[in-house]
């Protein structure tokens, strides 16, 4: 699937989750210039944006090929999304077509971080097409999820209570020392 202008997909992440890359499927034509796409992760589609990670992908000739995205951040519960455009392709004199570009998906996705939503967002300014016609691009977002702040107490809470019983143990047990030495002479 290839647009002119720049073509996004959308994910939700249900809560916090540390991302570490994100697989693109891209694909070109066998015999073709065009073959690194620029991808970023942001806020928004339209300003104030925020960028969280961008890089230029270079697929395969003729096959598909699964590229990384590098993106090691934290990102809070939300929406996000990820974009790609081929640059320079838009107006050269290449025949239209002779660029695949993203992957479409089997519109399936299981993750346990969130959904994506099915269709593609494109155009200027972008709309979103939906529907069975138009599948998320095949992408998987890679990293581990963030442990909410109760669990960081809990842990914490747990460590002392440890801690503390371990000091409570040795004050009894060095007391309990010095009464079974017996008695001094003088």
């Amino acid at each position: 699937m290839y647009s002119p202008s720049v073509t996004a997909a959308s994910f939700t992440l249900a809560a916090s989750y540390d991302v570490s890359t994100i697989d693109v499927v891209l694909r070109t034509a066998a015999a073709t210039s065009f073959t690194t796409f620029d991808f970023s992760l942001q806020s928004a589609l339209t300003g104030p944006i925020t960028i969280f990670a961008s890089e230029a992908l270079t697929a395969q000739l003729g096959v598909f090929s699964t590229q990384v995205m590098n993106v090691d951040n934290t990102l809070p519960a939300g929406t996000y999304y990820l974009t790609g455009i081929v640059p320079g392709y838009f107006g050269t004199p290449a025949t239209p077509g002779d660029v695949d570009g993203w992957a479409l998906s089997t519109g399936v996705y299981n993750e346990a971080a969130g959904t994506i939503a099915n269709g593609v967002w494109a155009g200027n300014p972008p709309i979103f097409s939906s529907g069975s016609g138009f599948p998320a691009p095949a992408f998987t977002v890679n990293g581990s999820a963030v442990p909410e702040p109760s669990t960081w107490a809990l842990l914490a809470a747990g460590a002392a209570s440890l801690l503390a019983l371990r000091r409570s143990k040795n004050k009894h047990h060095r007391r309990t020392f010095l009464f079974l030495r017996g008695p001094t002479l003088p």
